[in-house]
């Protein structure tokens, strides 16, 4: 019963173009990220991707994969880190289309420390890809991942990592008959309750 139930919530955030990523990227996540990707690219390419993030990090290479994914896909792709962000799952978070990228008041977004020296291959393409998708420059980036570099999402948004904070003092609510309004426009759903600054 509970697999059939896994299964039928799975798609069920498929069909409203959600992707939910948790735990370690492997392989196996990965595949299953890129897949949901290319799955929606191929239903609407202009109908926005939303994607929640609650991550320690995973293999470097299989979030390289998806990295590359995310890129491919010609809809927008919203970014919402929940709970924790670690790691290269902060790339992740940061892929998203600028503008687009939010997390809530108490996640917490580390940039990780290379897992080998400098020098080597996914250390270099890491810091590009925090570089592209941050604005930093080479020297920021490598002093913010001298050591792992743990943030609130303020610090975040200063880094360039995201765009905005939901849950703080202006965040903007609408009522319920507004709400449903926003829904059946596709603005809002379920998992977002009220909740509009995300959309704005």
């Amino acid at each position: 019963m509970r697999p059939q139930t896994s299964i039928d919530l799975f798609n069920y955030l498929l069909r409203q173009r959600i992707i939910f990523l948790t735990g370690y990227v492997n392989d196996k996540v990965a595949t299953q990220i890129v897949g949901s990707l290319m799955a929606l690219d191929t239903m609407d390419q202009e109908e926005d991707i939303r994607m929640y993030i609650n991550s320690s990090g995973g293999q470097p290479y299989s979030i390289f994969g998806v990295l590359d994914a995310m890129k491919a896909v010609k809809p927008d792709i919203q970014t919402l880190g929940l709970g924790a962000c670690y790691s290269y799952a902060s790339l992740i978070l940061a892929a998203g289309t600028p503008g687009k990228r939010f997390s809530m008041k108490n996640t917490r977004i580390m940039m990780t420390q290379p897992m080998a020296e400098a020098a080597s291959a996914r250390a270099v393409l890491s810091a590009r890809y925090y570089m592209e998708f941050t604005g930093m420059d080479q020297d920021e980036v490598e002093e913010n991942t001298n050591r792992d570099f743990f943030m609130t999402p303020e610090i975040a948004v200063q880094q360039g990592l995201i765009d905005g904070v939901i849950g703080d003092e202006e965040d903007l609510y609408a009522p319920p008959a507004v709400t449903k309004q926003l829904r059946d426009m596709g603005l809002n759903d379920d998992l977002t309750p009220n909740l509009v600054k995300w959309y704005r």
